[in-house]
């Protein structure tokens, strides 16, 4: 099954874009057909950049975003570790955002299922990237409050 441009438009569209390629589409739309068309791997996207987990969300882009999650707390344990990764991967998901999302999109097509971004309000996505950020922070909290040793030895000068 060969993955055309009308397809790919199909499965991105919004609702006030056309039915067909030949009209006006939105300029999120219009964006990721331009990437789709150029078949570039890299293809820099400011908004992936800045805002990197909220944008997989809006895109609809899970697992990306589980994974992206996971790395964040194994990275936190190390002393500048989830500086730098923060760092890299908001750079990395700009300048390869457009090419994992044209792939998930292409992923979703041969499932049969839409990959817009549909209706979701963009408050819901940043809350629920709060509160997914909010449970992992307590959740680091916990274990390591466990395994904090108090020293009961107290010396008092006479």
């Amino acid at each position: 099954m060969k993955f055309e441009l009308q397809d790919f438009y199909s499965a991105i569209r919004k609702d006030q874009d056309p039915e067909n390629i030949t009209g006006e589409v939105s300029s999120n739309t219009a964006h990721y057909l331009n990437a789709f068309q150029k078949g570039e791997l890299i293809n820099w996207n400011w908004v992936a950049c800045l805002f990197a987990p909220i944008w997989m969300l809006y895109r609809r882009l899970y697992a990306a975003y589980i994974l992206l999650m996971i790395v964040s707390v194994i990275l936190s344990y190390l002393p500048t570790g989830l500086l730098l990764f923060g760092l890299f991967m908001n750079i990395g998901v700009g300048m390869f955002g457009d090419s994992i999302y044209i792939y998930f999109v292409k992923q979703a097509h041969v499932r049969n299922q839409k990959m817009n971004p549909g209706n979701i309000p963009l408050v819901v996505l940043i809350c629920s990237h709060i509160i997914v950020v909010g449970i992992v922070s307590q959740i680091q909290y916990y274990f390591e409050s466990e395994t904090v040793e108090i020293s009961s030895d107290v010396y008092i000068d006479a």
